[in-house]
């Protein structure tokens, strides 16, 4: 009670074009944020990869991120399709945490596009995960990647965090 909890998943959608949402246990207010779908004829084969840390704010040298910042970080590795000269990453399956708040807010995960034709950064009004001063919070994510193989952390709280991300997997195109 009285927390602000997200979550990921991945749910089919029924044959009205609906999904169902539920709450067990008593009252609550529900967000719900769509990130992308499947299709049966995807463009895009699930790979799974050896768990590896990408990225942990607390051993590097800019440390913690701050309040209303965004670290931008590369999130696969650089294979392209040497024809086209494009990634071959098309998004990750990374799980994102949180700790050491000195606030509470929200950690938003999302593609970089703010290079694709000099166009400016804008965060979604959506989180990745939500967080109380003093916390540490985890949750999957899968940023779409543009051809640079880029995400966005954004901290949208009103104090600094470390931020750690941890890849279990790559969605490849072909």
């Amino acid at each position: 009670g009285g927390q602000t909890v997200a979550n990921a998943a991945i749910v089919p959608v029924g044959q009205d074009g609906y999904i169902d949402l539920a709450i067990a246990g008593g009252p609550a207010r529900l967000i719900a944020d769509v990130y992308g779908y499947f299709t049966p004829n995807g463009a895009s084969a699930y790979v799974p990869a050896f768990p590896y840390r990408l990225f942990d704010s607390r051993q590097t040298p800019n440390g913690a991120l701050p309040a209303g910042y965004t670290y931008l970080i590369g999130a696969a590795p650089d294979i392209t399709d040497f024809e086209s000269g494009v990634s071959a990453f098309t998004a990750a399956v990374i799980n994102t945490t949180v700790t050491r708040t000195t606030a509470g807010g929200y950690l938003t995960v999302f593609p970089d596009t703010s290079d694709l034709g000099n166009q400016p950064l804008t965060v979604p009004p959506t989180s990745t995960l939500n967080f109380t001063p003093n916390a540490t919070v985890a949750d999957l994510a899968l940023p779409a990647l543009p051809q640079d193989v880029t995400a966005d952390f954004y901290n949208g709280s009103s104090g600094p965090l470390q931020l750690i991300v941890d890849v279990s997997g790559y969605f490849i195109a072909g």
